[in-house]
């Protein structure tokens, strides 16, 4: 919910067309009619559709863009735009980097692009598997039946993958991870669709690899050696505080840092049914941790933090050594920094995944830093900064009103 990178508050933005547009494809009689626009001489819709007509570009024109443009003259002005250009955003590694998309409504495009095309493609695969070599037509009624559940399977696992995803510091990397790993344990079989190739597939032709090194992109194992003596699961997979104890007496293993504040901010047990009605239950625990360090201290920590802000810091204490509003104790500005992480544990309360971002991470929290100082949403003060008062409605209201060029986005 805060303001981080440039990925998280466009993956807010693409994940919200993602699962519009994901769930209109899942309904078959709609793909019908996407995919039979035009009538032939009797009246009726063609039973039969040629083979050229179900290639992955013949599909993104009439299946794709054709729902994008329809969903967006009912959107004009609000989301229309948006779902047109991701639709028709070409795969390039490059644009991420890009000033256009560092903006995070044109990002959040770069998101939905990857996604759909990764539909398209498993949909025109199933297609060409579903029949014989050689095959020239095939019945429109199978064609929308394939396309309506690979979209209903796709949107059923980007939204597990929220369980999987750290609360802090979210990157597209960091989704596509969860998103492999939350359908992997529940379909462990994907011969049939290969929906988790087609989207490693499709990312990566943007740019995007999964965080985790681990085959096939899922998040890795939790780390051994976790105590379990003094918690009880049964408690743990309600109480927070319980969470809290388990979390503490491992702090070392789990890689918390002592001098952060810490805090559990959810429990949810959750249970997930696949499609041969396989169960299975996890309980899903987030925390936060929260540090507040002067320049000296991040400095020692590897984390730099932006010249102009460094020299914001500076010029406020001057000015509050000069009006006298400065007491003689006080220390150097702070700059608050964040990190956290989920645990994933399975049914008999074993920690399965712990995915997390270190509130001490040079890399990500420099990264963050910059990010938030060039984008006006980090405030130098006199004794402590702070990031501005953010709302995730203020980044719609902009997309809204097309604001693409104010250099401080808001949330």
């Amino acid at each position: 919910m805060d303001p981080s990178s440039p990925d998280q508050s466009a993956f807010h933005e693409g994940f919200a067309d993602v699962i519009a547009l994901l769930s209109v494809f899942s309904q078959r009689e709609l793909v019908y009619q996407l995919l039979s626009p035009s009538k032939s001489s009797n009246g009726s819709a063609p039973a039969l559709l040629p083979a050229k007509d179900l290639t992955v570009e013949a599909l993104k024109k009439s299946a794709l863009f054709g729902l994008a443009n329809e969903m967006g003259q009912e959107l004009s002005g609000i989301r229309g735009e948006a779902l047109r250009h991701s639709t028709t955003l070409d795969a390039d590694a490059k644009l991420l980097n890009t000033p256009e998309f560092l903006e995070p409504h044109r990002r959040g495009e770069i998101f939905v692009a990857a996604i759909m095309n990764g539909f398209i493609s498993a949909w025109a695969a199933r297609i060409s598997k579903s029949g014989i070599p050689g095959q020239e037509k095939y019945p429109i009624g199978r064609v929308a039946e394939e396309g309506a559940d690979i979209a209903d399977a796709l949107a059923t696992m980007w939204i597990r993958a929220l369980d999987y995803m750290p609360p802090v510091h979210l990157e597209f990397s960091d989704a596509l991870s969860a998103a492999i790993t939350a359908d992997l344990e529940v379909r462990p079989d994907d011969s049939r669709l290969d929906l988790r190739a087609h989207m490693t597939s499709s990312f990566r032709a943007y740019g995007i690899k999964p965080a985790s090194s681990a085959p096939q992109g899922i998040w890795k194992p939790a780390p051994a050696g976790v105590r379990f003596d003094r918690v009880r699961f049964e408690s743990m997979r309600t109480d927070k505080d319980e969470v809290f104890r388990f979390i503490w007496d491992n702090r070392k293993i789990l890689n918390l840092r002592e001098g952060a504040y810490s805090e559990v901010l959810s429990v949810r047990p959750c249970v997930r049914i696949g499609i041969d009605g396989f169960v299975l239950r996890e309980t899903v625990a987030e925390y936060y941790q929260v540090a507040r360090l002067t320049p000296d201290e991040l400095k020692r920590r590897g984390i730099k933090l932006p010249k102009d802000y460094i020299d914001e810091l500076k010029r406020n204490r001057r000015l509050a050594d000069e009006d006298g509003s400065r007491d003689d104790g006080d220390s150097e500005a702070t700059t608050p920094l964040y990190g956290g992480g989920v645990l994933v544990f399975d049914e008999y309360g074993r920690l399965k995944y712990h995915v997390s971002n270190d509130v001490f991470g040079a890399e990500r929290q420099t990264r963050r830093l910059q990010y938030l100082w060039e984008s006006g949403l980090l405030e130098a003060g006199k004794a402590m900064s702070r990031l501005r008062s953010a709302r995730l409605s203020t980044i719609h209201r902009l997309r809204a009103i097309d604001a693409r060029r104010f250099p401080a986005e808001g949330w």
